[in-house]
This record gives C-alpha cells, structure tokens and sequence, in this order.
C-alpha cells in the first residue's frame, strides 16, 4: 500500500489516484472490490435503463456478462455475509439471480435457428425463380 507520503507526491505533480472505475488507487483490496463490485452494479443499472431487461450478453459487454455470472454463482452457493448483502441490493433493482432454464434457452436457440433456415429458405426460393 501506499503512504499518506506517497499519494501526496503523486498528487503534486498532477498524477490522477483515481482507477477507471472509480476505485482511488491504492486502497486496501476489500475496498477496492467493494468498489469494482458497485462499479459493475451501476453498469447493470445503466445497461437495464438503456436496453430495458438485464440480459448482458458477451457481444454488449464481456465483462459485465461475466460478473453477473459471477454473482449468480455467488447466490447459488450462498457465500458470504458481504455476499448476501450485495444479492440483496441485486435484488431491489429486480435483477433476476436464477438463470433463466435450459428450456428456455434451448426454446429460443430452436427459435433463432427456424428463422435463419426459413432466411435462407427464402433466398434459396428466390434464387431458383431468377434462375
């Protein structure tokens, strides 16, 4: 860690102790994830303003995506006290800590499927009557 003599040199000569998330360099670890952890949740509150749901996809952000795995994880095996507290702020905004069945998931990957073969269907049919 660094001393209070450290911060203030790097803070003369214009050096920014700020992370892009937020967390102030330098902070003691529990800290610093406690803030990475309320830097991804304001993402998700921003990605649910903006897209209305909080299906977080790897092609919108791959590291978001990962850390709500991560916190479904978490919820599964009821881990910590600090845990719990955090499922529960997850909660209030109504972000869904199960994930969504295999049914489900199987249903719409059939789903995308049927409509990219019926695409293609099409395109096949239009090709034979030009040709």
């Amino acid at each position: 860690d660094m001393t209070p003599t450290h911060i203030s040199k790097l803070k003369s000569i214009g050096f920014d102790l700020q992370g892009k998330n937020g967390c102030r360099v330098g902070q003691a670890k529990k800290l610093t994830d406690e803030c990475k952890w309320n830097y991804r949740f304001k993402q998700l509150l921003k990605f649910k303003e903006e897209h209305g749901h909080f299906n977080v996809r790897g092609k919108h952000d791959k590291q978001l995506s990962a850390w709500i795995i991560k916190q479904r994880y978490f919820f599964k095996k009821k881990m910590s006290l600090r845990t719990r507290a955090r499922i529960e702020k997850l909660k209030s905004i109504g972000f869904p800590l199960e994930r969504p069945s295999n049914q489900s998931s199987e249903n719409a990957k059939n789903g995308a499927a049927e409509i990219r073969w019926n695409v293609k269907f099409e395109q096949l049919l239009k090709f034979k009557e030009e040709h």
